[in-house]
């Protein structure tokens, strides 16, 4: 699978776990909640998804579960406190919260994709960039 092939399955599966996410985050602010804790424990169900779509469908990783899962926690960590500042960043700047997380989203696919490409799951069979 080339990478331009493996980046659209990413998008794909990306776009299942976003759409989950916002729906969580939605009804979640609807019933009261903050955004950006909203945000926060939204951003657990696209987790949990993306993980298990990713790890075989986009991936096809071979490497062990326990080591991808870790691996996999600590880059959505990263990204879920790059999401919460510039979440709270733009809100602050008098964004909609929609509007930030839509903005917040579109840098995180970047960086994701290519830590978990690099990182996560390179015991898969990942061919080099430049493939």
């Amino acid at each position: 699978m080339t990478n331009r092939h493996r980046f659209y399955r990413y998008l794909a599966s990306g776009g299942v776990s976003t759409a989950a996410h916002y729906l969580t985050l939605y009804a979640l602010v609807q019933m009261g909640t903050e955004p950006v804790l909203g945000s926060t424990i939204a951003a657990l169900v696209g987790l949990v998804l993306n993980y298990s779509v990713s790890r075989r469908w986009v991936f096809d990783a071979s490497a062990k579960i326990p080591e991808t899962l870790a691996r996999f926690a600590l880059v959505w960590m990263l990204a879920l406190l790059i999401n919460a500042w510039a979440l709270a960043s733009l809100l602050a700047l008098g964004f909609h919260y929609l509007d930030a997380q839509v903005t917040a989203t579109g840098v995180l696919v970047l960086i994701n994709f290519n830590l978990h490409r690099r990182w996560t799951f390179s015991g898969a069979r990942v061919p080099p960039l430049d493939k």
